[in-house]
């Protein structure tokens, strides 16, 4: 399979990879939504003839609604973004390991879509706003080639959003007095219809998660 991934991505993914097999066990560590969603859902082979990319939800539902920052400072409605396909991740800068793959695997999947990427809107959601502003965040994902809106908020206004997507968030204190965070690793996928739909569990790459945004762009058209 051809891999079309920029220079900036590869050596970003470069990195994280090194980065992970030091600090896996350190924190951060991959926890997957094992709640009602995920135990009701069907497995999809989303459009890639190689198998499994993603779970489908057996009951599709409208993607709950949110209101928080982006990365530039400007109010973000998930809500206004009908009509485009949606990945949101939950992560934050400090993390070590499955927060910089995670955004590789979202600059390889852009890649792969060419132009219907512009059909696409990749979201990563803080579980860690004590730190999380919009300068830090912007800096983040500066570091890799892809289309990603950063977005953090108010710590009650993302408790209950963590709590709609099924988002296990716990912070892990270190002896040092720094510390990190442990959340669920999936990436959520909402359709253009605003309907959530499936997920990419842990263990899915960029390939996995291309074909099933593919998937999703595919059944709509």
């Amino acid at each position: 399979m051809t891999r079309f991934i920029s220079t900036k991505t590869r050596l970003f993914l470069l990195f994280s990879l090194s980065v992970f097999t030091a600090l896996v066990l350190s924190g951060c560590g991959p926890f997957s939504s094992d709640d009602d969603d995920a135990n009701s859902a069907d497995t999809a082979a989303a459009g890639d003839s190689d198998g499994n990319a993603g779970v489908i939800l057996d009951e599709p539902y409208p993607a709950p609604d949110f209101t928080l920052t982006t990365h530039e400072g400007e109010e973000f409605r998930l809500s206004d973004q009908t009509g485009q396909a949606i990945g949101i991740f939950f992560g934050y800068t400090g993390c070590p390991d499955i927060c910089p793959l995670t955004l590789g695997f979202m600059a390889h999947a852009a890649e792969k879509l060419g132009e219907d990427a512009e059909d696409v809107t990749f979201l990563l959601v803080t579980v860690d706003p004590e730190r999380d502003d919009p300068e830090r965040l912007k800096s983040y994902i500066s570091r890799v080639d892809a289309p990603i809106i950063a977005l953090t908020g108010e710590r009650e206004v993302l408790d209950q959003v963590w709590d709609d997507y099924d988002i296990f968030v716990e912070r892990q204190e270190r002896e040092d007095g720094s510390y990190l965070v442990d959340h669920s690793g999936q990436i959520w996928l909402i359709a253009p219809d605003g309907e959530l739909t499936m997920f990419t569990p842990m263990g899915a790459d960029g390939d996995d998660l291309h074909a099933a945004i593919r998937w999703l762009l595919d059944r709509e058209g």
